[in-house]
C-alpha cells in the first residue's frame, strides 16, 4: 500500500513539474516577446531608456516586498490558514509603502534623469512608468499565494505572464494606429495600463477570497522579525543581477544600455529550467524540513542539479554559436551585442548548473547564512561593475555581471554545505 502510494506521489510530482514547465514556458516566452517587441517598434536610444526604467521599475518591485514573500511561502506551504494573515497584512503593507515610493519617483524624475543617469529623455518614462510599482507589488504576492498550494498557472501568470502579454497586446493595438510611429513615453504609459490592468484582476481575487483586508500589526511584527534578513538579501540580489544596467544607465549610452538589457533579459532564457524547478520545489524543501528529513532534501538537491547541468551546458553551446543569429532577430542595430550576450550566457549558465541554493537556504530556515551570501556578492558586484564599466564600457559591464552572477551562487552552495551538510551537486 506505502509503496502504490509512493507511486502515486512520485507520478503527480511528475506532472506538476510538467505543467510548472509548460507554464512557465509561456511566461519566459512572453518576456522574451516583450523585450523583442520593444526593440522592434522603438529605436535602440528609445529602447534604452525604456529598459532601464522597466529595470529599475523590477528592482523597486522586488526590493519592496521587503523579503516576504519568501516567509510569505514557506507559511502558506507549511499551514495555509495559519499563514492567511501574513498574506493579508503583507499585500497590504507593501502596497502603501511601494505607493509613497512611486510618488517620489513622480516628484524628483526631472532630477534623477538629469543629474544621476545625465540622460533627460529619461524623466517622462520614469514619472509614467514608476506608478506600477505599487500595482506589481501586490499582483506578485497574491500570485505567491497560487504557488503555495501548487497552482502554478495563476502564479505564472500573476509574476510576469498576464502583464507581458497584455503590455504586447496593448503596444502592438497602438503601434499599427499609429502608422509605426510610437516614442518611449508612450511605451512607457502602455506598460503603466497593464500593470492596472493586472492589479484590478488581483484585486477582485482578494477581495473574493478574503473576506476583508485583515491589517495585522502582530503579523506585521512577525513578518519583519523573519524578513529582515531576507530583505537585505533581496537588495543584494538585485545588485548582482540588475547593477550593470542601472550602473550603465550612468556611464553608458542610451545605445549601449540597449544593447545590455536586451543582452542579459535574452541569456537569463537560459536559467528558465531553474525557474520551472523553483516554482515547485520550495514547497516539497519546506514540507521535507518541517519533517526533519535532511537526507530527502539532499537526495532532491543532487538529482535537481544533475538535470540540470544535462540541460544547461547543451543549452549554453548552442546559445554562444548562434548569438549573432539571436541578436539580429531584434534587429540590425543589435549586431554588435554578440560578444555581451556570449559573456552572459557563459555566467548565467554557471550560476544555473548549481540549482535551487537560495530557495535551499530559504526553505530550511537559514536566512542569516543567506544573507551573509548574498550581502558579500552583492558588494562584489556593485564594485566590480563600477570599476569595469568606466574602465571597458559595456563588455567590462558585461563581464562584470556574469562573474557575479557565478560568484554569487558558489558562496550560496558553500552556505548550504556549512548549514545543511552537504553540498548541493555531490552526493
Amino acid at each position: 500500500m506505502s509503496r502504490e502510494l509512493a507511486s502515486l506521489t512520485l507520478r503527480a510530482e511528475k506532472l506538476l513539474y510538467i505543467r510548472a514547465a509548460l507554464v512557465k514556458a509561456l511566461g519566459a516566452i512572453s518576456a522574451f516577446f516583450l523585450t523583442v517587441v520593444v526593440a522592434k517598434v522603438l529605436n535602440s536610444e528609445a529602447t534604452g531608456m525604456f529598459m532601464l526604467t522597466y529595470t529599475i521599475l523590477l528592482v523597486c518591485v522586488a526590493i519592496f516586498r521587503f523579503g516576504m514573500d519568501g516567509i510569505i511561502l514557506r507559511e502558506l506551504s507549511g499551514n495555509i490558514e495559519a499563514g492567511k494573515p501574513l498574506h493579508n497584512t503583507a499585500l497590504i503593507f507593501t502596497f502603501l509603502t511601494s505607493s509613497i515610493l512611486a510618488l517620489i519617483f513622480f516628484y524628483y524624475s526631472d532630477f534623477i534623469a538629469i543629474k544621476v543617469f545625465s540622460k533627460p529623455q529619461l524623466s517622462t518614462l520614469m514619472s509614467t512608468m514608476l506608478w506600477a510599482l505599487p500595482f506589481m507589488t501586490f499582483y506578485t504576492l497574491i500570485g505567491v499565494g497560487y504557488q503555495s498550494v501548487h497552482k502554478v498557472e495563476w502564479f505564472v501568470f500573476f509574476q510576469n505572464l498576464g502583464v507581458s502579454s497584455v503590455f504586447i497586446t496593448l503596444i502592438l493595438f497602438v503601434w499599427w494606429n499609429l502608422n509605426s510611429s510610437m516614442d518611449g513615453g508612450q511605451a512607457a504609459l502602455a506598460f503603466l495600463v497593464s500593470a492596472l490592468f493586472m492589479f484590478l484582476i488581483s484585486l477582485k481575487w482578494f477581495f473574493t477570497n478574503r473576506a476583508a483586508p485583515d491589517f495585522n500589526r502582530r503579523s506585521l511584527r512577525r513578518l519583519f522579525s523573519s524578513s529582515k534578513n531576507i530583505f537585505l538579501s533581496e537588495v543584494m540580489v538585485q545588485s548582482v543581477a540588475w547593477s550593470g544596467v542601472i550602473v550603465g544607465g550612468i556611464w553608458l549610452s542610451a545605445s549601449d544600455v540597449a544593447y545590455l538589457t536586451i543582452s542579459q533579459r535574452t541569456a537569463m532564457l537560459i536559467s528558465f529550467i531553474l525557474m520551472v524547478v523553483n516554482m515547485v520545489l520550495p514547497v516539497r524543501i519546506a514540507r521535507l524540513w518541517s519533517e526533519k528529513k535532511i537526507d530527502e532534501i539532499q537526495k532532491v538537491s543532487n538529482a535537481c542539479c544533475r538535470s540540470l547541468l544535462l540541460v544547461v551546458v547543451p543549452l549554453c553551446i548552442v546559445m554562444i554559436l548562434m548569438s549573432d543569429f539571436i541578436m539580429n532577430f531584434f534587429g540590425s542595430d543589435y549586431a554588435g551585442a554578440t560578444l555581451v550576450f556570449s559573456i552572459l550566457v557563459v555566467g548565467q549558465a554557471v550560476g544555473v548548473s548549481l540549482g535551487p541554493v537560495g530557495f535551499l537556504l530559504l526553505m530550511t530556515e537559514n536566512e542569516k547564512p543567506y544573507r551573509n551570501a548574498t550581502l558579500v556578492s552583492g558588494i562584489v558586484s556593485v564594485v566590480l561593475v563600477v570599476i569595469l564599466t568606466r574602465e571597458f564600457g559595456v563588455i567590462g559591464s558585461a563581464c562584470a555581471v556574469a562573474f557575479s552572477t557565478a560568484f554569487g551562487k558558489v558562496l550560496l552552495a558553500a552556505q548550504v554545505r556549512q548549514t545543511l551538510g552537504f553540498w548541493p551537486f555531490i552526493k
